[in-house]
């Protein structure tokens, strides 16, 4: 057995260190129970707008967050939007927590102003 640590085992022990199994984080991030499968075995690449929603499934700290991410930058499926948005979105989840509460806040208040035509 290897002592590399893969994003798949990384996963596999955040899990269990929440205490949820694979049917109860699927239910809390609206997926299959198969997908948390495949991302334990490294049989499936985690949707980059996924990342920061698993991390606070599973009750990350800031730093396991970040190493979720470092782990995740070769092994994301990148949406079909330009690089330039993956960088914002990158940039964004590396904020610390509450910075990045208030961005998004900030933003969801812009999206809910009438905007004029």
């Amino acid at each position: 057995m290897s002592d590399v640590l893969t994003i798949g085992k990384f996963l596999q022990d955040m899990r269990k260190r929440s205490g949820k199994n694979q049917r109860q984080v699927s239910r809390e991030l609206a997926m299959t129970p198969g997908n948390i499968c495949r991302w334990e075995k490294d049989r499936q690449k985690i949707p980059v707008d996924k990342v920061h929603e698993v991390a606070q499934v599973y009750g990350m700290s800031e730093d396991e967050e970040h190493q979720l991410v470092s782990f995740s930058g070769e092994a994301m499926v990148l949406p079909n939007e330009a690089l330039s948005e993956y960088k914002l979105f990158y940039a964004l989840i590396m904020l610390p927590k509450g910075v990045r509460d208030r961005v998004i806040r900030a933003v969801r208040a812009y999206d809910s102003t009438p905007q004029k035509k």
